[in-house]
């Protein structure tokens, strides 16, 4: 089993310069992979997922091509990110306001939807 995500980051940067929602392409990919159990490291995979939400395959190709190595870049700002939240662990949830982060003390909310609610509330407003 070969575990490779950069080809589905590249893919997500890709669809969203090419008009899809980057949770779209993410929710697609994770279909394919969880429910339908496609090997989404594959390159003709990943460009039959573009296929179905709608992009031309020669557009899609030519774009992925463009982008190669633009998933470098989106994950050292990521680690840079991180360091500067002090992320160490998974799931983080980070709430962006204004270019401001904050990381959400999720941990503390658990069992507590209308508490998390209001945190998140309050944060938004």
């Amino acid at each position: 089993m070969i575990l490779d995500s950069y080809i589905t980051a590249r893919a997500i940067i890709t669809a969203e310069q090419l008009g899809i929602a980057p949770l779209n392409m993410l929710k697609t990919i994770q279909h394919a992979h969880y429910v339908a159990g496609k090997q989404v490291n594959q390159t003709e995979v990943i460009e039959g997922l573009a296929v179905e939400l709608g992009l031309d395959k020669n557009h899609w190709q030519r774009a992925m091509l463009a982008n190669q190595g633009a998933e470098q870049t989106k994950i050292a700002q990521s680690r840079q990110l991180m360091q500067k939240l002090q992320v160490t662990g998974y799931p983080t949830l980070i709430l962006e306001k204004h270019e401001t982060f904050v990381k959400l003390p999720h941990t503390a909310y658990y069992g507590k939807p209308d508490a998390w609610r209001q945190l998140i509330d309050d944060y938004i407003h």
